[in-house]
């Protein structure tokens, strides 16, 4: 799965979408990533719609791929665009999802046998913020 824009008619042409055009969904494909410490989650896990974790034995970090990487595997997201995915812990450990440089991490952003909603969202050519629900 890619980030893709959907056409919308604006007049007589046609465009790709643009943010405030709308919600723009995705499906799902669930993403399982058995590894039991700390790791970068995976572009593919996040354009996957579900990152389940299934290998934590202890406290961990789940670290946000670098905004270079997030570009490069959403070459169609534009500034101020957004796409949701969970990311699911099924260990009963702590994992904490954390940011790195031009990627802001918000909201709960731990996870102890339960599920987030994550909202990453496009802030600069190469910035992004993620919002834990």
């Amino acid at each position: 799965m890619s980030f893709n824009k959907v056409l919308v008619r604006d007049g007589a042409m046609f465009r790709e979408a643009v943010a405030g055009d709308g919600l723009i969904g995705n499906y799902i494909e669930p993403v399982t990533v058995a590894t039991a410490g700390a790791l970068t989650i995976g572009t593919d896990a996040i354009l996957g719609g579900c990152a389940v974790f299934t290998g934590a034995g202890g406290a961990v970090a789940y670290t946000m791929p670098t905004a270079t990487v997030l570009t490069a595997a959403l070459p169609k997201m534009g500034i101020g665009d957004s796409l949701c995915f969970y990311l699911c812990n099924t260990a009963a450990q702590v994992a904490t999802i954390t940011g790195v440089a031009s990627v802001v991490v918000s909201g709960l952003a731990t996870a102890n046998a339960a599920t987030r909603l994550c909202i990453l969202k496009k802030t600069a050519s190469d910035a992004y913020t993620l919002l834990c629900i």
